[in-house]
């Protein structure tokens, strides 16, 4: 499965296409958190998962979470609000710590690579 048709809700993949799977109701959506785990142009091309996402849900915080360098591409645009910063730098206790730091604070995924960084 395409990894932008999917996303993870409460420990459940669901089809984007066909969000009526999703056991917990898909329109209670209040927290987005859309990790882009790559270079500079894979940021870039997630913008239109972004402007999917406020245009599914309008209410919901939309917040994106990538490498340092990378996320200022984002910067100003409407449908984020904000945007977290991951050094590739970090020991492993820091990255332990960030990952506790956002664990269960949303209730929607999207990841927008399928690679071991995500």
């Amino acid at each position: 499965m395409n990894h932008f048709n999917t996303y993870l809700r409460r420990g459940r993949v669901c089809a984007l296409g066909h969000v009526s799977i999703c056991p917990h109701g898909a329109n209670q959506i209040n927290r987005i958190l859309v990790v882009v785990p790559a270079q500079l142009g894979d940021v870039l091309i997630c913008t239109p998962l972004i402007r999917a996402a406020r245009t599914r849900w309008p209410d919901a915080r939309i917040d994106v979470l990538g490498f340092t360098e990378t996320l200022d591409l984002l910067a100003g645009n409407p449908d984020i609000c904000a945007c977290i910063e991951v050094s590739r730098s970090l020991s492993l206790m820091a990255q332990l710590l960030q990952a506790a730091s956002l664990w269960r604070r949303y209730d929607l995924a999207f990841v927008t690579r399928t690679t071991d960084r995500a």
